[in-house]
């Protein structure tokens, strides 16, 4: 018996024929979100398996024109030697005639949240053929090309433990993925797609799953020993991360020229008229920004500031820094609000004195957290707001660790936290 998706009803029923026997499959005419909500551990895990075989009817004539003896193979609705249902689906692609789960393939995986496309480099001496074949003279050419591939899309790098389901995919350097492809647990790269991508709805999206295939092909190829294929540069542009440098010789701003340039820019801003027709384009950001930091060995120095003895941080002696002693009581009151205002435990803000390029940075030891705030900024920045988001910055670091959507939406998050407590506040 065969089951079969109603797409109109959106069930699991039964039908009379088998489809095998008679010698065709239903068409694929795209993914509906209905499909990733059948991803559970039960017979409606049959629903997204059966897709994928309508998927795998499309695909595989075109990947065999790539290489005739590559075959599909769909996963089963149980786990092996168990009666225990799968709650993800998975069709893959690859040259093996006997055991071809245990090798490495191209893949398509559906979870209950997304859809991956990637290439699997499954065992170790695969990974050992692959070594060898990327970093032979012969194959830069294609390395080079690939990696230019794989420039253009988001995607990310697994190892075996790692969680796909929040896994954040984002855009690679030219650089960075030369890097990536020599990784030593490199395990999985994937292109993943959200369940509600409407790119998955249209029955085009077989076109674009055979084209990430070709772009990962000579991955694969190396790992397997088949035969790599020719791949032009891709027309799109490469991605090129925008780079934040903390410079030593770095003009230091002030309150006053930030001032300045909003008052510039809002000034320069012109409003459109009403009862017109305004057209709002789609988006898709990117938001890798490489950060380049100055580096700092910090060491605590004991100084009496009017009788009370205070510790601050630098990378030199400050007993003589003149400044500190100005600008001490000020930024510690400074630094105690916002601390009130970000509920922080007493410590946790530290100060210190380096270069001015620096206002704060993070730091994590065995022992937990703490963010060091640069004294030697505060002369130039004293605005309260400046200090707050500045903290909130490092907040957010702390729990991301780059700057991306999520970074930003904690951002958000911990500014709208302290200015709502400011208010009620009697700083």
């Amino acid at each position: 018996m065969f089951f079969f998706f109603n797409r109109e009803i959106g069930t699991l029923e039964k039908s009379k024929y088998n489809y095998h026997s008679l010698g065709f499959m239903p068409e694929f005419n795209g993914i509906s979100e209905a499909i990733f909500d059948s991803c559970v551990p039960s017979e409606k895990i049959r629903i997204p398996i059966n897709m994928l075989k309508e998927l795998q009817a499309v695909i595989e004539p075109e990947l065999k024109k790539i290489n005739p003896m590559i075959n599909g193979h769909v996963s089963r609705v149980k786990k092996r030697a168990s009666n225990e249902y799968r709650d993800w689906a998975w069709l893959y692609f690859n040259t093996q005639p006997r055991e071809a789960w245990r090798y490495s393939q191209l893949t398509i995986n559906i979870s209950p949240n997304r859809l991956f496309v990637g290439v699997d480099i499954r065992t170790p001496k695969e990974y050992q053929i692959y070594r060898k074949e990327i970093s032979k003279l012969e194959n830069c050419r294609q390395v080079e090309t690939t990696v230019k591939l794989l420039s253009t899309r988001e995607l990310f790098v697994a190892t075996q433990d790692d969680d796909w389901e929040t896994a954040p995919a984002r855009k690679h350097s030219v650089e960075e993925l030369r890097g990536i492809l020599l990784t030593p647990n490199l395990f999985w790269i994937n292109i993943p797609f959200e369940k509600g991508d409407p790119i998955l709805r249209q029955k085009s999206f077989a076109s674009n799953v055979i084209q990430i295939f070709s772009d990962l092909y000579n991955i694969f190829a190396f790992a397997t020993g088949n035969k790599t294929i020719s791949r032009e540069p891709p027309k799109l542009s490469t991605f090129v991360p925008d780079v934040v440098v903390e410079a030593i010789d770095s003009i230091v701003e002030s309150d006053e020229t930030d001032e300045k340039k909003v008052k510039e820019f809002l000034g320069s801003l012109k409003g459109t008229p009403f009862m017109h027709g305004y057209h709002l384009p789609g988006k898709s950001d990117q938001y890798f920004v490489q950060r380049k930091a100055l580096e700092y060995n910090l060491k605590p120095f004991r100084l009496q500031i009017k009788g009370v003895p205070v510790v601050v941080y630098s990378d030199h002696d400050v007993t003589t820094e003149s400044q500190i002693f100005e600008d001490y009581e000020a930024f510690v009151q400074q630094m105690d609000n916002i601390s009130k205002l970000f509920s922080l435990t007493k410590g946790f803000l530290k100060i210190m004195f380096v270069n001015t390029a620096t206002d704060a940075r993070y730091s994590q030891t065995a022992d937990g957290y703490s963010i060091f705030v640069n004294i030697a900024a505060f002369h130039a920045r004293r605005s309260l707001f400046f200090w707050l988001f500045t903290i909130a910055r490092e907040l957010a670091y702390i729990k991301n660790h780059r700057i991306g959507y999520p970074f930003l939406k904690d951002m958000r998050r911990l500014i709208v936290h302290a200015l709502s407590r400011l208010q009620f506040s009697s700083l």
